[in-house]
Parts: C-alpha cells; structure tokens; sequence
C-alpha cells in the first residue's frame, strides 16, 4: 500500500514524491522498509525487523503531524531529473543510516546478554553479535556512498539561485557535517579498528542527531 500510494502521488503531480518534510520523511520509511525486506531474505538477520519496527511507526506517525505536508502544485525543482536523484540518493542513505542504528542497538542488546552469560543470548533469535557488527558496517559503508553521491550533485543544482551561495546554506552545512561524522567513524574503523559497543553507540548517536534536527536544517534552509 505504501508503494503504490508513493507512485500514485508521484504520478498525480509529475514528479518524483520528496518535494515537503512529509514526502520526504515517507520516503525514507518506504526506503528502510524496503532495505529491511531484502535483508531479510537472509533468515539469520530477520529479526532486525522486530527492532526497527517502532521506528517505522515513529516516522509514519510523525510525517502527519499538520504542516509537512504543503502542496506545491507546480514543484518545479523535483520535476528536475538531477534534483530527484540529489533527494533520492540522500534520503536512502538516511534510511542506511537508520538500519545501521538498528543494527547497533541489537549489538548491544547481544553484547550485554553475553557479558552477564543470559541465557537468553544463547537461545535469542537475535544474530551473533559478529554477524550484526558486520550487517552494520556494510550498511554503514553502502550509505555513506549514497550521501556522497547525492551531495556531489548539490554544486550544480544552485546555479539559478540569484544571491544564494550554496555551501552556506544551512541544510547543506548540516549535511556536510553528517557525512563528516559518518565518514570519520568509516576511516575510524578501517585503520584502526574501531569497532564493538563504541561503534555502536556512535551510529545509535549518529542516527539520533540526524532524526531530531533534520526537520529543523529544513526549515532554516533557503534552497530546501
């Protein structure tokens, strides 16, 4: 139902379905959704959905708060094919993001069963905490190339923006700073091996910064 109500309201407006806080915030629900379903294809790592459920139900809970949802009848700027690939490739690293921290909390669930030898860390459905640090690794990696691949579009998006210079927006500040911290935990763990309950308290961290100021940088924001 989801999907076919993203594609009919894309239809209806011809353009691709991200142009509010309320498009956009469903948008990167159905791409975890959608992350979720094919990472579930693995019957071993099934059980991240029963973790990321609450988080499913808090974004489409929040996405109908009133006011995200303002009609641009014309919504020029996604009609732009760059655009909509700019929107889409960022927000589904959102939602990268999002599992990675879902990942992580089941990490620490696990670790901590572990270290007081809880007999439920032997018989849990979870996966073993190595399977979990590696799911959220590669998550990780997959969507901090997908923000940089959305970000690397965002020069050549403001040429028509008379006056407005676009690494002083504030959403694009916020998203510099984003891809910053995500990317320092990446080259973290790659050269020195950082990893464990460290690495997932900062993508817990990292995912919760992202959701409470996200709605905030947009409204501060001249080209959003």
């Amino acid at each position: 139902m989801h999907t076919v109500a993203m594609f009919m309201r894309g239809f209806s407006f011809n353009r691709c379905p991200v142009n509010n806080l309320f498009e956009a915030t469903m948008f990167v629900n159905w791409s975890a959704v959608g992350a979720y379903l094919i990472l579930g294809l693995w019957p071993k790592i099934r059980s991240l959905g029963a973790f990321a459920s609450p988080i499913f139900v808090f974004l489409g809970i929040y996405a109908l708060m009133p006011g995200l949802d303002h009609h641009d009848a014309d919504g020029d700027m996604t009609k732009n094919g760059i655009v909509s690939l700019h929107a889409v490739l960022i927000l589904i690293s959102y939602a990268g993001f999002g599992l990675c921290a879902v990942a992580s909390c089941m990490y620490l669930l696990q670790e901590r069963n572990l270290k007081k030898h809880n007999i439920f860390a032997v018989t849990s459905v979870l996966p073993p905490i190595q399977r979990l640090e590696s799911v959220a690794g590669k998550l990780l990696v997959a969507s901090l190339v997908l923000l940089t691949g959305g970000l690397s579009l965002a020069p050549m998006l403001v040429g028509d923006k008379d006056g407005l210079i676009f690494y002083q927006d504030a959403k694009i500040l916020w998203s510099m700073l984003v891809w910053a911290a995500y990317a320092g935990i990446v080259l973290a763990r790659w050269k020195w091996r950082f990893g464990g309950k460290r690495l997932a308290w900062c993508l817990i961290g990292g995912f919760v910064f992202l959701i409470l100021t996200f709605s905030g940088t947009n409204l501060m924001s001249d080209l959003h």
